[in-house]
């Protein structure tokens, strides 16, 4: 089970580090690491047929890794267009 620790807009919410605890790619009520994994279309294209129940296998690494990189891409840009 994710912790939701990190990038997600629920957890930074928490801590008024965001605007919003929605999903910044669908607009989902709640985006947590479980959304993001699981259920956010953003990443539908790229989500495993089966995620494993223990994250150890390559397939899931790469889909992890391909999650986290896109949202620091859009925290970055998010930033920029508030620094402008």
């Amino acid at each position: 089970m994710p912790t939701g620790h990190g990038c997600f807009e629920n957890y930074l919410y928490k801590y008024r580090k965001c605007k919003s605890p929605n999903c910044i790619n669908c607009n989902e009520p709640y985006d947590t690491a479980e959304h993001a994994l699981y259920n956010c279309p953003f990443y539908e294209t790229k989500r495993p047929n089966k995620l494993p129940l223990i994250p150890a296998t390559s397939q899931f690494r790469q889909y992890v890794t391909l999650i986290m990189t896109k949202r620091w891409e859009l925290e970055q840009i998010a930033q920029n267009n508030e620094t402008q």
